[in-house]
């Protein structure tokens, strides 16, 4: 998975020796029944940078998706030590004879996270206020300290720039 996702995000630092495998059972005639189900098999992420490595410590990774009867519902899981915590259930209700569901199908659900480590997200999700204009994104951010007090504060709540504010 690494490399694939090095691919996508070049500049974020993805390594490590994460394997997934997965389930595909379709069934397309006159009603469209589909399980998919990719989950963690072995290894883990990390993200690396000249601040560091950060592992994530993957214990769970699953994505499902199933269709039977119109209702497509999605469920996605991830479980990690620096990760934290995502999950949730997306639903689309659509005729059981179609293929996908169509453009204007309402989508219901709810979703939820428990961030350990919110410095694990800071390749996908600018702080508050966006980037600092001097900083060159994504930074690296770190709570503030008396070492780090004149450093240039972010709209984060008090969260320092760590990649290039210079006290």
């Amino acid at each position: 998975m690494a490399p694939l996702l090095a691919r996508m995000q070049p500049g974020a630092g993805w390594q490590g020796d994460l394997k997934v495998g997965g389930r595909v059972d379709i069934r397309a005639a006159e009603r469209f029944d589909a399980d998919l189900v990719f989950e963690r098999t072995e290894g883990d992420l990390h993200l690396a940078d000249a601040g560091g490595m950060q592992l994530m410590g993957l214990g769970e990774l699953r994505l499902a998706l199933s269709a039977h009867d119109g209702l497509w519902t999605f469920t996605p899981s991830f479980k990690g030590r620096s990760l934290g915590e995502i999950g949730g259930q997306l639903q689309v209700r659509t005729g059981p004879e179609r293929r996908w569901p169509h453009a204007d199908a309402a989508i219901s659900g709810s979703t939820y996270a428990f961030v350990a480590d919110l410095g694990i997200w800071r390749a996908w999700v600018p702080p508050a206020g966006g980037w600092p204009a001097n900083c060159a994104a994504p930074p690296r951010w770190a709570a503030p300290s008396a070492t780090r007090a004149s450093r240039a504060r972010s709209a984060a709540k008090g969260w320092v720039c760590a990649t290039c504010c210079r006290a």
